[in-house]
């Protein structure tokens, strides 16, 4: 601009623009500040309810039991047990790996030089919670601000970017996959669905806690027999994939043992052999694993 503007010495273009900066940077930090605020307000409350939830799953049990009919008082007990511990461990496995997001972003900012690392550190921890696209805004959040803080030194702009993209790579590609495994069985699609709805219904706050209201929708409905077939369309087919691999395993084992003729489907009384063969030890583990039950599965 100033090759085609003369400026006095020392002079901004911005100074020159009928603006006035401080007031609108203050108002702008205001409004985003409240709305954070209300966000944050809005999201632990919502955390409180899960925590009490959790906490009374001892004593909600036994009313269960009282409270429906006596043959189906177990069953129901069972649900509640798988959900309640599912849950669980899912918020302390994303809890630990969303502190340690926090840390490796405050050291990041910390070696780069970039200003209010602790800021950084925790919106890292807060956005962590959102799957795929928590990931996705705190790292573009970080890059833009070193581009504002660094341009035109693009080195530290490089390097934040690097260790910010692959901080996320690892715990959020690697880590946390493995830490959680297949407990979840939810398709990345029905994921991604589930952030809109319930971010629709809830705001932001529903965002963060919308894949375990999907994840017990789904264990809810893998319980009523009705409802089965929409538990099976928004996994993600490993458990499809993994029953369909048990019953060619025991087709295998059958046939070596002559019990099943080729096209033949195995009954009930072949499942029940193979049960008793298991409990003697007497069969080669790769041929054959028990089929288990899609919505009984610990």
């Amino acid at each position: 601009i100033s090759s085609f503007v003369e400026l006095p010495a020392d002079t901004s273009f911005l100074s020159l623009l009928p603006v006035n900066w401080s007031s609108l940077a203050i108002s702008s930090l205001t409004s985003i500040s409240n709305k954070f605020l209300s966000i944050t307000k809005v999201a632990i409350f919502v955390y409180i309810f899960f925590l009490f939830l959790l906490l009374e799953r001892q004593s909600v049990i036994p009313k269960m039991l009282a409270a429906v009919p006596r043959n189906k008082g177990m069953k129901v007990a069972v649900m509640f047990e798988r959900i309640t511990r599912q849950i669980s461990k899912y918020l302390l496995l994303k809890t630990v790996i969303s502190a340690l997001t926090g840390v490796l972003f405050y050291l990041t900012a910390l070696v780069t030089g970039l200003d209010l690392p602790v800021l950084w550190a925790v919106l890292a921890f807060i956005f962590n919670f959102i799957p795929s696209i928590g990931s996705v805004i705190i790292s573009t959040l970080v890059i833009f601000m070193a581009l504002v803080q660094f341009a035109p030194v693009w080195t530290n702009v490089f390097y934040v970017a690097v260790l910010a993209i692959s901080t996320q790579m690892i715990l959020g590609n690697i880590i946390d996959p493995r830490l959680q495994g297949g407990q979840l069985n939810l398709s990345p699609f029905i994921i991604l669905v589930s952030l809109s709805v319930w971010g629709f219904i809830w705001g932001i706050p529903g965002m963060f806690i919308a894949v375990p209201l999907t994840s017990v929708l789904q264990i809810l409905c893998a319980n009523v027999k009705s409802l089965r077939p929409v538990a099976i369309l928004i996994s993600s087919g490993k458990s499809y994939q993994r029953e369909s691999e048990k019953q060619k395993a025991l087709e295998r084992y059958l046939r070596k043992q002559d019990k099943l003729k080729r096209g033949q489907q195995p009954t009930a009384e072949h499942v029940a052999q193979a049960e008793d063969v298991e409990a003697t030890s007497e069969y080669h583990k790769g041929d054959f694993i028990l089929p288990e039950s899609f919505g009984d599965k610990r």
